[in-house]
């Protein structure tokens, strides 16, 4: 397995989980946070590499804080991270169930009116065809934010959470500037 560094030049420890202030105008290189960087790092390929946290600040700031310290700074801003994670989880569980519920009521309200359409034939049978097909489309369509909760939120959730447990794991190192 690869390994790489990733690198995190810091003026203060802050800076590992609040964004510096920059201003653009004075050339400097626009920063969000450390735990972000972290975060998109990993984001891109932490299966196939692994990574070591080194962490450069002033020299005056390098007795501040222990890596131990440091690493159970990180340890707990993944551990609330990886809750909001959960939380989002459950509210799109919420979501699925409720979407679900006005789909499927739409789908047999649709299926009731096309049975009824077509055992009145009030219309043209080409008519009848037409409006029996886009209600019964209608409904299927109904059901596609349930079905997009389900496949593609949950993924997004899952892995967001495998990222923060990989970061929990990562060695961090401390260095001055």
């Amino acid at each position: 397995m690869k390994e790489e560094e990733i690198i995190l030049k810091l003026n203060n420890f802050n800076e590992l989980f609040i964004p510096r202030e920059t201003n653009p105008l004075e050339q400097e290189d626009l920063f969000e946070s450390g735990m972000k960087k972290i975060y998109m790092t990993l984001n891109n390929d932490w299966k196939a590499v692994k990574y070591h946290i080194k962490i450069f600040v002033p020299e005056d700031e390098i007795d501040s804080y222990t890596v131990k310290e440091v690493r159970d700074a990180i340890n707990r801003y993944c551990d609330y991270k990886i809750k909001e994670v959960k939380k989002k989880n459950r509210f799109h569980k919420i979501e699925f169930i409720k979407t679900s519920a006005q789909g499927i009521s739409v789908l047999v309200l649709a299926l009731f009116v096309s049975f009824f359409i077509e055992k009145k034939a009030f219309l043209n049978p080409l008519f009848n065809r037409i409006i029996r097909e886009g209600l019964f489309i209608g409904a299927w369509v109904s059901l596609w934010h349930p079905f997009e909760l389900i496949l593609y939120n949950r993924w997004n959730d899952k892995w967001e959470y495998l990222i923060y447990e990989e970061i929990k794991k990562i060695k961090v190192s401390i260095s001055s500037n």
